[in-house]
């Protein structure tokens, strides 16, 4: 991620909550002092107490505070993004595994035990932990990582083709010297 984005999610957010701290915070919490120390409930009166010079201090604690959730969301925000960005390079890793084993397959005779022994199960592990994580992610994946996995599992269940119509080939081949003989 490249210095002015992180620094677009980190600020944003941060000054958003600085706003939004002054702006509905503050005038929420004298609301509050109004409604329950001096039990009147004059709306126009409370805004204009909100934001006049005597509660500019107050106004900046709660300017700070909405900073703060702010930098909390900038966290979210930058956690989302390079988790986003690891499962598209994921995805772009398998897409180039799977077109080069399609070409090997297609150009040479592979090592089926090979295959058989260290592929497939390597395949199976990912595919298992893609299932976990989407099952128990469940609401706590975004749309866009939703689809990530979904793909990368998509990938996984080409290559696991692959290798099965390599094995079937074999088989084929096998039965089919066992009847000549």
């Amino acid at each position: 991620m490249n210095k002015t984005k992180l620094l677009k999610l980190i600020l944003v957010p941060v000054f958003i909550g600085l706003f939004l701290g002054y702006l509905f915070l503050h005038p929420a919490s004298v609301f509050i002092f109004y409604i329950f120390e001096q039990n009147a409930f004059d709306l126009i009166q409370i805004i204009q107490e909100s934001f006049s010079i005597f509660h500019i201090a107050m106004g900046m604690y709660f300017s700070v505070i909405g900073a703060v959730l702010g930098s909390i969301v900038a966290v979210y925000l930058i956690n989302m993004t390079n988790t986003n960005s690891k499962l598209f390079d994921i995805n772009q890793q398998l897409n180039m595994q799977n077109r080069r084993l399609q070409q090997k397959v297609l150009n040479t005779k592979m090592n089926k035990k090979f295959i058989l022994k260290k592929i497939r199960p390597a395949l199976n592990k990912i595919e298992n932990g893609v299932d976990i994580v989407t099952n128990e992610s469940a609401g706590g994946l975004n749309m866009r990582q939703s689809a990530l996995l979904s793909i990368t599992k998509d990938n996984i269940e080409q290559l696991n083709e692959i290798i099965g119509s390599l094995v079937l080939k074999d088989y084929k081949k096998h039965e089919e010297r066992n009847k000549v003989s």
